[in-house]
């Protein structure tokens, strides 16, 4: 059989997922904000779709604020941890689904799910999408799988 009949074939397994909860903080009223549970499912995102989030990120940061494109103008630099924060948000936009699948954070709902979380959730986040990856993918290593292995690689070629 070949990858593209197998790419083509009805059958296989259902994506798995990893169910999450986790509570995004709402300022409608900014003297009263509010916190809401979200109960959701994380999906594997593509490499294609993780280089969308790239240029999503990119294109969000020079959208607005300081680092904005002004016609005529050079683009100013934008810094690698703040490229990478967008990113993440941009990422989990990607990852993050209802329970019937769809994506959770529709285009409307980005800035509103950016201000909502602190820092610790987006990483917590990660967290629980790389078990996912780990747990759903055994062709994947953890890093510490991976030093093991470089280790035993060095020892063999000093002759160890």
């Amino acid at each position: 059989m070949t990858l593209g009949s197998i790419l083509d074939a009805d059958q296989g397994l259902p994506l798995a997922g990893r169910k999450v909860t986790f509570h995004v903080t709402t300022r409608k009223d900014p003297t009263k904000p509010r916190q809401h549970e979200v109960h959701a499912v994380l999906y594997p995102v593509t490499d294609p779709d993780r280089r969308l989030a790239w240029d999503a990120a990119k294109r969000h940061l020079r959208a607005s604020g300081p680092y904005k494109s002004t016609e005529g103008q050079p683009d100013k630099p934008i810094p690698a941890d703040e490229l990478e924060s967008e990113f993440g948000f941009q990422f989990l936009r990607m990852a993050l689904h209802d329970g019937e699948g769809n994506r959770l954070v529709d285009v409307d709902a980005y800035e509103r799910f950016r201000l909502g979380l602190v820092r610790q959730q987006v990483e917590q986040l990660f967290f629980e999408y790389d078990l996912l990856i780990q747990t759903e993918y055994p062709e994947v290593m953890t890093e510490k799988q991976r030093d093991k292995i470089l280790a035993e690689l060095a020892g063999e070629a000093l002759g160890k």
